[in-house]
């Protein structure tokens, strides 16, 4: 559907609705009866153009209006969008007209209610993502919107050119990068392939079942060897387990106790220089937290604490008395404004019954008082941001980061420490273990 308020020569409250018409939709009237406004509005709010070519958006509003708005709600692959567009116009103090526009780009659900919100935060950004929804002007006027006089402004184009606008329109050209993306992942085989040695695969077949064949052989042969070994070493068992002298210590058992002394000196001297590195990283972490802890001892959190609060009172106060401060300048340019009027006026102030004449003396009367008070603010204003600047200089903020980052420090050592000496605990109890 399109809607839309005092764009070109139309008022305020049009709609259209497109729900019920299907195929192509052609727009006929009588001469000067608005059917170029109508397409004129619909590039408007989805292109921020015109079919008419360059024309500024002052001219899209209504000559006797001061702004326009177009509402247009749209589908595509199946999820609907909606784009609002609002342009205002603006006189500057020499009397130069100019506009501002606005966009706002929603997701919206069958029944209009808003399911995501597609706006950036400057209005480049969010044209740029209805660019990517619908594309660009220049192919929207020659494939879906022909406007008078252009019907066959997509014949009298060249044949490439055709073709690169369907091929864009119908996102044909994603075949285009399909073969791309497959030459160049094949070029890397195609490189393999002809690096490859000439081989007579039925050859290479025949020779390497040969091979599977003897590998089978020589595995039955192993199979046979290891159950004999098997069968001996149980006949041994059973020898060893009858024979009368099996307590007695063989040569082998010497010596995997001489093998064994020797891992467990050896783990020895390594616990030993473990246990003294252990003490020598405990000692620098007990340095580390006790000059830390000095520190923090020294350190003046309290004042520094009231001083950042001081200057979030003075921040806070600076914030209210530049309020108070415009409210005054808008009362006080209102009262001058009343004042002068005394001076339009040809009687003056020779009627004072007259209730015009007397809400200009009482804002003569007021003018002093706002004038002084507003006075008074500013002072009140310089003396507050200058203390406000005072403490500001002496980055007290930045001190505090400084100060917790180091308390965090503190604790994160105080770990570190507890770790350290519980290993020390387990390594002198192991040390005690191999002794």
């Amino acid at each position: 559907s399109l809607s839309f308020d005092n764009t070109f020569g139309y008022g305020k409250n049009n709609l259209i609705d497109f729900n019920s018409l299907d195929g192509i939709t052609g727009i006929f009237g009588k001469n000067r009866i608005g059917k170029s406004s109508i397409c004129g509005t619909l590039m408007y709010v989805l292109f921020n153009t015109t079919d008419r070519g360059t024309m500024s958006n002052l001219h899209v509003i209504n000559t006797r209006k001061g702004h326009c708005k177009a509402t247009a709600v749209i589908s595509k692959s199946g999820k609907n969008y909606k784009i609002e567009r609002q342009t205002v116009k603006k006189e500057s103090r020499s009397g130069k007209l100019s506009v501002s526009t606005h966009l706002n780009l929603f997701e919206v659900d069958t029944n209009d209610d808003i399911v995501r919100d597609l706006c950036g935060e400057q209005r480049r950004e969010t044209e740029k993502t209805l660019r990517d929804i619908i594309g660009l002007p220049d192919d929207f006027l020659l494939t879906a919107f022909a406007s008078q006089g252009e019907m066959n402004s997509f014949l009298k184009q060249k044949g490439s050119s055709r073709k690169s606008v369907l091929s864009k329109f119908l996102e044909l050209d994603v075949f285009d990068h399909l073969y791309e993306i497959a030459r160049v992942e094949s070029s890397g085989v195609k490189q393999l392939i002809r690096n490859a040695p000439d081989r007579d695969f039925d050859v290479s077949l025949i020779d390497t079942k040969n091979k599977l064949k003897t590998k089978h052989l020589e595995r039955e042969k192993t199979f046979k060897s290891l159950e004999e070994v098997r069968t001996k070493a149980r006949q041994l068992e059973l020898t060893l387990a009858t024979n009368p002298d099996r307590e007695l210590v063989t040569s082998q058992d010497v010596e995997e106790q001489i093998d064994r002394v020797d891992q467990l000196s050896n783990r020895r001297e390594a616990q030993k220089k473990e246990l003294s590195n252990l003490k020598s990283h405990l000692k620098e972490t007990d340095q580390r937290v006790k000059k830390i802890q000095e520190f923090k001892t020294n350190f003046p959190i309290d004042d520094l604490k009231i001083s950042l609060e001081e200057q979030r009172d003075l921040e806070n106060a600076t914030v209210s008395i530049k309020h108070r401060a415009d409210k005054e300048k808008q009362k006080l340019k209102a009262l001058e404004t009343q004042v002068e009027a005394l001076t339009d006026v040809p009687c003056g102030d020779k009627f004072p019954t007259c209730q015009f004449i007397l809400n200009a003396l009482k804002a003569k009367n007021n003018l002093n008082s706002r004038q002084k008070k507003l006075e008074e603010l500013s002072g009140d204003l310089k003396v507050t941001s200058s203390a406000l600047k005072k403490l500001q200089n002496r980055d007290l903020e930045e001190k505090l980061e400084k100060y917790n980052n180091l308390i965090q420090n503190l604790n994160e050592l105080n770990i570190k420490k507890g770790k350290v000496q519980i290993d020390e605990v387990d390594l002198r109890n192991s040390f005690e273990k191999t002794s």
